[in-house]
């Protein structure tokens, strides 16, 4: 394993600055101790009227290194604003390595236009992956409920003191 020079300036502020050098070993293949998955749905353009959504991605080939407990955090953001990073709300956290779908029940909570969904890696010392986040935001529509099919009374019929008014259930 050979060993290189590097270099690092930094600037705290303007009377402030550090320069290092030492050797440092060039690793190859995993360097992180987590690595990001990727979101494979809802990944933009769709429009979802049911009243729940159901979250897949594709796990790292390696999720986390050194054997470290790591898990899937899954996040929402209803008004999706890339210069704004801190409206991220959680959705589902410790969702084990080898899961790749989330059933997320949104009920009828959301319509918006700007929805997006981000899944990551963490682990347990709290370090966390970067997001994967949907490519572009998709559509969350409201339920209607259905109306009611009315089976009783029928037309036609005769009926004494009382109307006894029979909707469909189901």
């Amino acid at each position: 394993m050979s060993n290189f020079i590097i270099s690092y300036n930094w600037f705290v502020n303007e009377a402030t600055s550090a320069e290092v050098t030492g050797s440092a070993p060039l690793l190859s293949g995993v360097q992180n101790s987590l690595n990001k998955p990727t979101l494979i749905y809802p990944n933009g353009g769709e429009t979802i009227l049911t009243r729940s959504i159901e979250i897949s991605w594709k796990e790292p080939s390696i999720a986390s290194v050194n054997g470290i407990a790591a898990w899937y955090e899954i996040l929402y953001n209803s008004n999706y604003d890339f210069s704004n990073e801190e409206d991220w709300i959680v959705v589902a956290s410790g969702l084990p390595i080898g899961v790749n779908k989330f059933i997320w029940n949104i009920g009828n909570e959301f319509s918006t236009d700007n929805m997006r969904i981000a899944v990551r890696t963490i682990n347990i010392r709290g370090q966390k992956s970067d997001m994967s986040i949907s490519a572009e935001s998709f559509k969350v529509r409201r339920s209607s409920l259905p109306m009611p099919s009315l089976l009783a009374p029928v037309p036609n019929s005769r009926y004494g003191n009382s109307i006894d008014i029979v909707f469909d259930d189901s």
